[in-house]
């Protein structure tokens, strides 16, 4: 049969009744569940994100909804006011992403110090606030991004080639002391290019 689901995230629970028209003797492997994104269109223009009357929750509900839908233009994500103790991990696999189609974050405000963005790495493995995983044509304006980890705390972290991305009149902020992995900002040199910093705080 046919099903309308809902814009967001939807659960599909299946299961069996009756196997070879008897009682079932193991009820334990005879469920299946699916989650998924339902989208009712494909991103393009401006939305809010932040509280129950935002676009989207939360960035966790952002990304779920870029990865699974895709953008068809470019797209601005306008922040609330908030903290918001979440950890951002863009990759190049974001369908429709472009140097045309590009993705902004800023802040709703346009003041770095109403949104901040904060997250403790546990290691090495979750380093970085917002991770550029060969991520391309994103722009971080006008945020505060705090890394609170131990001996990893970077703000952002840039590697597998993420490119022409723009970081703009930001508050990047990590622990102080000598640590060598607490950073603003961290990349793999070799393979991060043409990504721009401007204006930024740290």
């Amino acid at each position: 049969g046919n099903a309308t689901y809902n814009n967001g995230m939807n659960n599909i629970k299946i299961w069996t009744d009756l196997p070879n028209d008897s009682l079932d003797q193991d009820n334990l492997n005879d469920t299946l569940y699916y989650d998924f994104i339902g989208c009712n269109s494909i991103l393009s223009g401006t939305y809010t994100v932040g509280g129950p009357t935002a676009d989207f929750a939360d960035f966790a509900s952002v990304m779920n909804n870029l990865y699974s839908c895709g953008v068809i233009g470019p797209v601005i994500f306008k922040v609330n006011p908030g903290t918001y103790m979440e950890r951002l991990v863009i990759t190049d696999s974001i369908p429709g992403l472009s140097e045309i189609n590009h993705i902004t974050f800023e802040s709703a405000t346009g003041d770095s110090t109403s949104v901040t963005i904060q997250y403790a790495s546990a290691g090495a493995a979750d380093n970085g606030v917002i991770l550029f995983n060969g991520a391309r044509y994103i722009t971080l304006k006008g945020l505060h991004i705090k890394a609170t980890g131990g001996n990893y705390a970077a703000a952002i972290v840039f590697e597998n080639e993420a490119t022409h991305n723009i970081i703009t009149n930001n508050f990047l902020e990590t622990i102080s002391g000598n640590n060598y992995n607490a950073r603003c900002i961290s990349s793999d040199y070799a393979n991060a290019s043409h990504n721009q910093f401007l204006n930024n705080y740290m």
